[in-house]
């Protein structure tokens, strides 16, 4: 896909020299692959433009994919992200900023959330000690809607893992 059109083929190379100076080229330039051919791609064929006619320039949809390959957003807050880049013209970092959409991975901040859940459901603690597997996601779900989505999954999995299981 990357290679039949030159002018896609550029914006991939010119985006991608921008991620490999901080982050590992082999896995920058398949996120960066993943998000240009399925957001940014995408949206381009939707309205009938080409990528010359991107609002998300290369620097822009480099900081994107940046953003998600530090755990600063998730990958579900960097689709809110990428909307309001496309539309405002902002970049990645500003919309973040504005719209508080960054990813929390304080530790502290997290195990609140993760003990208010319990509080909230403590038969899904129960039933995840029991080994109820869905009983822990239930539990990943409420710290999530504690967090409004923004808490670091793995470290709310992490400290689920030690509060409820004891594991860790």
């Amino acid at each position: 896909v990357l290679t039949q059109d030159k002018m896609l083929a550029e914006y991939f190379e010119r985006a991608c020299a921008i991620l490999s100076k901080t982050y590992d080229k082999a896995t920058s330039a398949k996120s960066l692959s993943n998000w240009l051919t399925s957001e940014l791609l995408g949206r381009l064929n939707n309205q009938g433009k080409t990528i010359r006619e991107s609002p998300v320039k290369e620097p822009a949809l480099a900081e994107l994919v940046g953003l998600i390959l530090s755990n600063a957003i998730s990958g579900k807050s960097a689709k809110s992200v990428f909307d309001e880049m496309w539309s405002s013209g902002k970049s990645a970092g500003v919309v973040v900023q504005e719209k508080g959409w960054g990813q929390v991975s304080d530790s502290e901040l997290i195990e609140t959330w993760v003990l208010e859940a319990i509080r909230q459901n403590p038969k899904a603690a129960e039933e995840a000690r029991n080994g109820k597997e869905r009983a822990l996601g239930a539990l990943v779900g409420i710290v999530m809607k504690l967090s409004r989505g923004r808490a670091n999954p793995t470290l709310v999995n992490s400290l689920l893992n030690k509060k409820v299981l004891n594991k860790g």
